[in-house]
């Protein structure tokens, strides 16, 4: 890829053995990134829509959505 956040792969990498608070926010930082990257490289792709939506603030799971995601794939990222 020509075109990336610097040391994106080792930050990806950083942020899977990072506590979860931490990896959110790094994760957040790289996705900030790419759409400034699409922004300045890419201007008549309109990211207003990705931006947007990347900065609305979202729910967090409570334990019983958990428990369905749990039902449905068998897994829980996180239930707070």
């Amino acid at each position: 890829m020509a075109l990336k956040p610097a040391n994106l792969s080792a930050r990806i990498k950083q942020a899977f053995r990072s506590d979860p608070a931490q990896a959110v926010q790094s994760l957040k930082e790289i996705i900030a990134e790419v759409l400034t990257l699409v922004e300045t490289h890419v201007p008549e792709f309109d990211i207003t829509p990705y931006r947007a939506n990347f900065t609305r603030i979202r729910p967090g799971l409570g334990c019983s959505s958990a428990r369905t995601l749990f039902d449905r794939y068998g897994f829980i990222m996180m239930c707070v």
